[in-house]
This record gives C-alpha cells, sequence and structure tokens, in this order.
C-alpha cells in the first residue's frame, strides 16, 4: 500500500491524473472511483455491438488514442520508472463526460530490478517490463520529458524515504537515468 501511495505522488508530479487516495487507520490505502468513467474493456464490449470490429481492435484504437496524450505519455513514464508491469484494460478509464483519461490502480511495481544495459543496449526484462503506454514511447522520449521525469522523482525521495522505500527510490532512479539515456541517443533498446 506504501507503493499506491509513491505511484500517486510521482504521478501527480508528472501530471498523470489518477484517482484521489485515501489512508485509512493509517494502513490503508483507497483510491476513490472516478465518476462517470468506464475502462477501455467496458468501452470496448459496449462498442462491439455497434460496430463491426472485434473487441481487441477496439483496444488497439483505444490506445493508440491515448497513448500519444500528455497524460499517455507522462503514464508511460511512469510505469517505466516505477516498473509497473501492471497498466492492462482494467487500470487506466475515461471519464466519459470529458473524455478525460485517468490512470488508477498502481498496485504491482516497484521491483527493484533494473534494465541490463550491456554495450549501449537497454534490455527490459521480465521484471522490468512494463505497460502498453511505455512500449508505445520507447525511442520517442524526448529529453525534456526524462529530464523532467528526473526531477519529479527527485521531488518525491522524500516520500520514498518516509515509507521505508529507499532501494525502490534508487531502482526507479537507474531506470530514470537509463530513459534519459535512450532519449539523448546515448542507449539504444533491444
Amino acid at each position: 500500500l506504501n507503493a499506491e501511495e509513491v505511484a500517486h505522488r510521482l504521478a501527480d508530479e508528472l501530471g498523470v491524473p489518477t484517482a484521489p487516495l485515501t489512508r485509512v487507520n493509517g494502513t490503508h490505502t483507497l483510491a476513490e472511483l472516478v465518476d462517470g468513467s468506464d475502462t477501455p474493456l467496458d468501452l470496448a464490449s459496449r462498442a462491439r455491438y455497434l460496430e463491426p470490429e472485434s473487441i481487441e481492435d477496439k483496444l488497439n484504437s483505444l490506445y493508440a488514442k491515448y497513448a500519444d496524450t500528455a497524460q499517455g505519455r507522462a503514464t508511460g513514464l511512469l510505469d517505466a520508472i516505477l516498473a509497473n508491469r501492471d497498466r492492462h484494460h482494467g487500470n487506466w478509464v475515461v471519464r466519459d463526460l470529458d473524455d478525460q483519461f485517468w490512470a488508477i490502480d498502481h498496485a504491482r511495481k516497484m521491483t527493484d530490478t533494473v534494465p541490463v544495459v550491456k554495450d549501449g543496449t537497454v534490455t527490459w526484462g521480465v521484471q522490468t517490463t512494463v505497460s502498453w503506454f511505455w512500449n508505445r514511447m520507447i525511442g520517442n522520449v524526448t529529453v525534456k520529458e526524462a529530464t523532467d521525469a528526473i526531477a519529479a522523482l527527485r521531488r518525491v525521495k522524500a516520500d520514498f524515504d518516509r515509507l521505508g522505500m529507499t532501494g525502490n527510490y534508487e531502482a526507479s532512479m537507474k531506470r530514470a537515468e537509463i530513459i534519459l539515456g535512450l532519449a539523448e541517443g546515448r542507449l539504444k533498446s533491444a
């Protein structure tokens, strides 16, 4: 649950809209629902009856629609920095009212593993494979996005430390520095 709190702090710093968090009795962290929202799977399932596309085709078009938005790109960076392997169809929503994208549920993240870098090539192994949003961004992160992400991570270091997650911070910073190396062209992705 501490990881959820740290992820939300970093998401705020990166500009990723997330559902508000509430701590209950100091031990449980709850994310409130985003009113009037649907997961991509809900949207794709409804659309299936209206359009000839398969659910998979509709999901891919929804990912494509949001992946290159500011929120989608920031979510990709968040997931890569935290090694979040759980940004599936149910862990982001779209609010019907304003078509706003929201990232939710960051529970499967915060490993201390980092991608392997050998001879200037980065391999995102099983433990560091991240979300579809990040996979779409590989090779397209700007130097500004990467340096802003490192600055955001530094701003939340005290939260990592306060929650006893210093090792996770160090691994997250290594991943962020690898992302910067990719953006600067010093590294390439396998």
